[in-house]
């Protein structure tokens, strides 16, 4: 994790053509996850939705985390080189 650097960044798609659109990105990170945080989606007070990469034990893990508390985690199949949809625990 030491190439990736906690700061504000954009995510482009078409970038410099007509139809060119960006979405703002904070990265923050610590010794065990990454945290991808989207301000341009927060709605009022609600906070916006995140994306972790973490691990648990062994299993890479990436929770996708909704405003309304709903958490979705997925860990990488290596054998079968998916994501599957896991329970979260409560």
């Amino acid at each position: 994790m030491d190439n990736m650097k906690p700061d504000k960044y954009k995510i482009h798609a078409n970038k410099g053509k007509v139809l060119d659109c960006t979405c703002a990105v904070n990265v923050e990170c610590d010794e065990e996850t990454i945290a991808f945080r989207f301000p341009q989606l927060e709605c009022n007070e609600d906070t916006s939705p995140m994306v972790y990469a973490h691990m648990r034990g062994t299993e890479l893990r990436v929770t996708l985390c909704a405003g309304d508390d709903k958490d979705f985690e997925f860990a990488w199949d290596e054998g079968a080189r998916v994501w599957r949809q896991q329970e979260v625990p409560s």
